[in-house]
C-alpha cells in the first residue's frame, strides 16, 4: 500500500498546484496578446480560483508578472547560459554564451516576444523585465574583461564598444530579426552571432600569429 501524504505535504502540494495554475492562466493571456485583461480577477477566473487566492499568493499584478517572467526564464534554463560563461577559456566561453543565448531565446520565443512587445504599453511589465537585465549585463562585461586580458579585442576596439556590440547581439531583438525575419533556425542564428561578434573580438579557437 502506498503511504498517504501527511497533511502538511498535501497542503504544500495544493499550494504549488494552485500557483502553477495561476501562472499558466496568466501565460495564456499574455500569449494571446491580452495583457490589458491580465487583472488578478481575470486570471483568477481562468485559473478557477478565488481572486483573494491570487492576491494572497502574488500580492499584485506586478508580483504575478514577475512570477510569469521567472517561470519563462526557468523554462528557458538560464543555468546553461551561466555554465557556458564559466568555461575557463574566454574565447570558448564567448562562443558558448552566444550559442546558449540563441537556444535560450528560442526556448520560450512566443512568451518572450509577447512580453517584450507588451512591455512598451505596460509600466509594471516594463519594470519587471528591466529587473532581469542585470544578469546578462554581468555575464557580458565579464566576458569582455576576460577577452581584453587575453588580448582578444580587435585593434582599436575599446572594452565599452565590445560590450555594446555583444549587448546588441545577445538581445531578443537581434534573435527575433535573424530567426523570424531572416528565417534562420536557432543553431544558424548562433553561428551568425558568433560571426558578427568577430568584428569586435577575435573568436578564433587558435590565436592568429
Amino acid at each position: 500500500m502506498t503511504p498517504r501524504a501527511a497533511p502538511g505535504e498535501r497542503r504544500e502540494h495544493a499550494v504549488l498546484e494552485t500557483r502553477q495554475r495561476v501562472i499558466a492562466a496568466a501565460r495564456e493571456l499574455i500569449l494571446a496578446g491580452k495583457l490589458s485583461r491580465l487583472s488578478l480577477g481575470e486570471v483568477a477566473r481562468r485559473a478557477a480560483v478565488a481572486r483573494a487566492t491570487v492576491y494572497y499568493r502574488f500580492g499584485s499584478k506586478r508580483g504575478l508578472l514577475e512570477a510569469v517572467v521567472d517561470n519563462a526564464l526557468s523554462r528557458a534554463d538560464g543555468r546553461a547560459l551561466v555554465a557556458a560563461y564559466h568555461h575557463p577559456d574566454p574565447v570558448a566561453a564567448t562562443r558558448a554564451v552566444l550559442r546558449e543565448v540563441a537556444r535560450f531565446w528560442a526556448a520560450e520565443f512566443a512568451v518572450f516576444q509577447q512580453l517584450l512587445a507588451l512591455a512598451a504599453l505596460d509600466p509594471d511589465l516594463r519594470a519587471t523585465l528591466a529587473g532581469h537585465t542585470g544578469a546578462r549585463e554581468a555575464i557580458l562585461w565579464g566576458l569582455v574583461r576576460r577577452l581584453e586580458d587575453a588580448g582578444r579585442l580587435r585593434p582599436g576596439v575599446e572594452a565599452s564598444q565590445a560590450f555594446d556590440s555583444l549587448w546588441l547581439l545577445t538581445s531578443f531583438a537581434a534573435f527575433r530579426e535573424l530567426h523570424l525575419v531572416r528565417g534562420l533556425d536557432p543553431s544558424a542564428v548562433a553561428e551568425r552571432l558568433i560571426t558578427l561578434a568577430g568584428a569586435v573580438v577575435d573568436l578564433e579557437p587558435e590565436h592568429r600569429s
